[in-house]
């Protein structure tokens, strides 16, 4: 159907034969077992949320039957004294010199609580070679740690190598400092996906107020933000499920994370901004849904079905963590696509026409919960006018003039009433 000149509602063609129309119309008609289909997803995977990062794995960049993989086999099994992963010990002190009682003691407690700790092989002395491992002015010296543990292993336990160190020289007057490749990998996983969660507790709230001013409804605005959150999770609760199985690395988490809420917005606000504009002539709700998964909804999966197909190709890395990441992203997108043409179309049948309604507790148009709110929400979009400038007379009120006592409300019919208050 398609509006004429005079505003009356004339038939057009219909994609009522296409596979996305009778999916809309069955998530439609069906939509308390769509609903009831996805509580449940979201239920068995809240356990697996609190597992999520005790699997996730700092590691997983070894490749496979390369050169650099074929030679730390042979070190760790042809070899005795030499390790594929160490740390090194650092010492010092502005008042004090390696030669001192007070400096040795403290480097003797420093090496025997490493050596008691989890993963940790040997500590070389560093007083057998001291021109390799003491400083010229004799105030710093360093120590190899040899590690037996794996690489994750080394890195999930770099924390607590650090704590080890601090613990045991506190009080000594010898500042001791571990570093090597495990605490700065340890360092830099823990600050980038510090950070990243970060970006995304500031990039919701924005995301939020974009679609309220595109909207100027609450209720349609939160629509998209609520899909994306609950497609998210629901992909967390799967990528657990791979973690305690197989490496999946601690970046896939953030991965997923920035993928699935972008696409989950987007494709949840192509279909509900369809739906909408299909209402706006006063065409059934349950037309309005199906048309909507007809065309938008078929967009989004085809565009979902290219963003996994393209996601694919990280498969063909022989990177346990890069695998890793491109599956997530890749559930991500297919959840969120799921979700939009499936959640979707269900919920917008409990809400029809009251998607538009500026607060979700607001019954009718009316002045209940903010003046401001309403005298905005009418002049950014008035509603059944005929052209921009021309408010027809069912358009919501405007705020009274301070100066002016307030109008009396015009008595509208029970038809009226039970109009949206805005039309898109």
């Amino acid at each position: 159907m398609s509006t004429t000149g005079d505003g009356h509602v004339r038939p057009s063609a219909r994609p009522r034969g296409s596979w996305f129309y009778r999916l809309g119309a069955f998530s439609y008609r069906r939509r308390w077992w769509v609903i009831a289909a996805w509580v449940l997803l979201f239920a068995a995977s809240i356990p697996l949320l609190g597992k999520l990062a005790d699997r996730l794995s700092q590691g997983g960049f070894e490749v496979p039957g390369s050169q650099s993989f074929r030679v730390a086999e042979a070190i760790k099994n042809d070899f005795t004294g030499q390790f594929e992963i160490f740390d090194l010990l650092v010492m010092d002190s502005e008042t004090l010199t390696v030669e001192d009682p007070e400096f040795r003691s403290a480097f003797e407690k420093v090496r025997d609580a490493l050596l008691d700790a989890p993963g940790v092989a040997a500590v070389t002395d560093p007083f057998v070679a001291p021109e390799r491992f003491i400083s010229q002015d004799g105030q710093t010296l360093t120590a190899e740690v040899g590690l037996s543990a794996t690489q994750d292993e080394a890195l999930r336990q770099a924390d607590e190598l650090n704590a080890t160190v601090e613990e045991a020289s506190r009080g000594t007057g010898v500042r001791a400092l571990l570093t090597g490749d495990a605490p700065f990998y340890a360092a830099f996983s823990e600050t980038t996906t510090h950070d990243l969660e970060r970006a995304e507790r500031v990039a919701l709230p924005i995301s939020l107020l974009i679609l309220i001013l595109a909207f100027g409804s609450l209720v349609a605005a939160g629509l998209p933000i609520a899909m994306a959150l609950l497609s998210l999770a629901i992909t967390f609760g799967i990528v657990s499920l791979i973690a305690a199985t197989t490496t999946v690395s601690i970046f896939t988490q953030n991965i997923a994370s920035m993928i699935g809420i972008g696409v989950g917005i987007d494709y949840s606000l192509f279909i509900l901004t369809r739906f909408r504009e299909e209402l706006r002539p006063g065409r059934p709700e349950l037309e309005s849904v199906a048309a909507a998964i007809a065309t938008s909804g078929k967009a989004v999966f085809v565009s979902a079905l290219t963003v996994v197909v393209a996601l694919s190709g990280i498969l063909l890395v022989d990177i346990a963590a890069i695998r890793s990441m491109g599956f997530g992203a890749m559930i991500a997108v297919a959840m969120a696509g799921a979700a939009a043409l499936t959640l979707l179309p269900a919920l917008l049948a409990l809400l029809g026409r009251r998607v538009d309604k500026p607060w979700p507790s607001c019954a009718v148009r009316g002045w209940r919960f903010s003046e401001a709110w309403w005298s905005w929400a009418s002049w950014r979009f008035p509603p059944h006018t005929s052209g921009w400038g021309h408010r027809g007379p069912t358009s919501c009120p405007r705020m009274p003039d301070r100066g002016s006592p307030p109008r009396p409300r015009p008595r509208r019919s029970e038809r009226d009433r039970s109009r949206p208050c805005r039309s898109w």
